[in-house]
């Protein structure tokens, strides 16, 4: 958990790794559930990072929730293929 909010730290991660392609990135908000996602999926060569950004009900007012998950970009393709085809 970060004191910030999701656009701060996706502008952050997005200047830290300028040489990093964007593969993917969406910002999905469910306002009955009052939570918002942004995640950001990278590769640099045969390596790849999925960074997911998110804020819901249960997390204190003004901070945020980074979750990170770097593997081979084979690996992290099958498995981000796999997710979005299963809608999760």
């Amino acid at each position: 958990m970060v004191p910030a909010n999701i656009d701060e730290i996706s502008e952050w991660y997005r200047r830290q790794m300028t040489e990093w392609t964007i593969i993917d990135e969406n910002s999905l908000t469910n306002e009955e559930q009052n939570l918002k996602l942004q995640y950001l999926l990278l590769r640099r060569g045969d390596q790849a990072v999925i960074i997911f950004i998110m804020k819901d009900p249960h997390v204190p007012a003004g901070k945020v929730i980074i979750e990170i998950a770097s593997e081979s970009w084979e690996i992290l393709k099958d498995c981000w293929l796999i997710m979005m085809r299963d809608g999760s």
